[in-house]
């Protein structure tokens, strides 16, 4: 009795796993700017696709899969088939697991296949992290040729406390992120926000709990620390204004495909200040700039609500 319940509950687990997050890269829909994905094809025509990555920014996480087979005339049992094609493509899941993470952008200057190669310290932390990736799934087909086939799939988390790439990322933040490093803060927009409050007094009155910025059109890229300018070049939103705890858990900002998923999103609180990106700034091209009103009113509103400090920001990317 016992041994059945095991065998039902193992078989309970098993499917939900499978169901639950699905084969992405057999679907017909190729992702989006915020979605991204990339399949590659088999060489063995009867196998599922060799590879596959998704980098999803809404649900803030990354996840690969790799498949492999092992030799027929080199293994000499199934078992041992199931062993060494396993083997490979955890081996090659890895792998692909740093080839994706090494493409992300890190700012709108920085991506981090430039910036493991010559920070060690953050390519030790991230060489650890991808190390302690969670598997998500590992299974195994037999083929119609007879040949065993392996799937593994690793994932991380971009965000949250613990094993995500913000976590191991964040010394390298602390140290090329500090408003030294990016823009000084200029006496122009400080006049530009006690402008702002003498002129429109109900906008820092607002209880604005978070921000939304509309780049709908604006080929923005996703990045892990994005910022927000003022037409005048003013750092506006950056890491050097965030809780650094919160920016762990919750990510610089978050991204949405339209205004009312942002909306939706519980990071911005009942009553987010929509505003329209002017132009995007940046070499990757995630930065977005305000227009100067815009900005001297998001300035304005935070020194009467912390939303800023705590990343309460959405980016609208379609």
């Amino acid at each position: 009795m016992k041994k059945t319940i095991v065998i039902l509950m193992f078989c309970i687990v098993y499917f939900w796993t499978v169901n639950a997050y699905g084969d992405w890269w057999a679907e017909a829909d190729a992702g989006n700017e915020l979605d991204q994905r990339m399949v590659s094809p088999s060489e063995n025509r009867l196998a599922p696709p060799s590879s596959a990555v998704r980098v999803n920014w809404v649900d803030e996480y990354v996840e690969v899969m790799a498949g492999g087979t092992a030799d027929p005339d080199r293994v000499i049992s199934e078992a041992h088939a199931v062993s060494v094609a396993t083997k490979t493509a955890r081996h090659l899941a890895y792998e692909k697991l740093a080839e994706t993470i090494s493409g992300i952008n890190i700012t709108s200057d920085a991506v981090y296949n430039r910036e493991l190669m010559i920070d060690s310290n953050l390519q030790t932390s991230v060489e650890a992290l991808i190390r302690g990736a969670q598997v998500v799934e590992e299974r195994h087909d037999r083929l119609h040729d007879g040949s065993i086939w392996a799937q593994v799939r690793l994932g991380i988390h971009l965000q949250g406390e613990g094993n995500s790439l913000m976590a191991s990322s964040k010394p390298w933040m602390q140290t090329n992120l500090s408003p030294e490093a990016q823009v000084t803060i200029e006496d122009p927009a400080r006049k530009a926000v006690e402008k702002l409050a003498e002129g429109q007094p109900e906008a820092v009155q607002e209880e604005i709990t978070g921000i939304i910025i509309d780049a709908g059109g604006m080929e923005v890229k996703p990045a892990m620390a994005p910022a927000i300018y003022s037409r005048n070049g003013t750092l506006i939103y950056g890491f050097h204004n965030v809780d650094e705890d919160y920016v762990v858990q919750h990510g610089l900002a978050g991204y949405a495909q339209s205004v009312e998923d942002a909306k939706n999103m519980s990071r911005v609180g009942d009553n987010p200040l929509v505003v329209k990106a002017d132009s995007v700034r940046g070499n990757n091209s995630c930065d977005v700039v305000l227009t100067n009103e815009d900005a001297a009113r998001i300035s304005a509103a935070s020194m009467e609500k912390p939303f800023l400090q705590e990343c309460r920001v959405v980016f609208v990317v379609n």
